[in-house]
């Protein structure tokens, strides 16, 4: 009989630590995937900001060196101003 306790007593402790470490691991993915939508949403968002700052530096840029750049000209060429805030 206390055979028979002490080996019941090992497969719960069995037990209790696979469903412990599926516990974690569950915990452990939905994190992960919280995480990724996060970073995704957060790309998202600021790829259109960068791509509007991109444009504005291209055109300055290209500008040749001896010219003076007007903010009134560069924001008509490329995005507003307000845009660009």
């Amino acid at each position: 009989m206390t055979a028979f306790l002490i080996e019941s007593k090992k497969l719960l402790i069995d037990r209790l630590l696979q469903m412990h470490d599926q516990y974690i691991s569950n915990i452990c993915r939905e994190c992960k995937h919280t995480y990724e939508e996060q970073i995704a949403q957060y790309r998202q968002k600021h790829d259109k900001a960068i791509d509007k700052i991109a444009s504005v530096i291209d055109t300055l840029l290209e500008q040749p060196e001896t010219k003076t750049v007007n903010l009134e000209e560069l924001f008509g060429q490329t995005v507003s101003r307000d845009t660009l805030v």
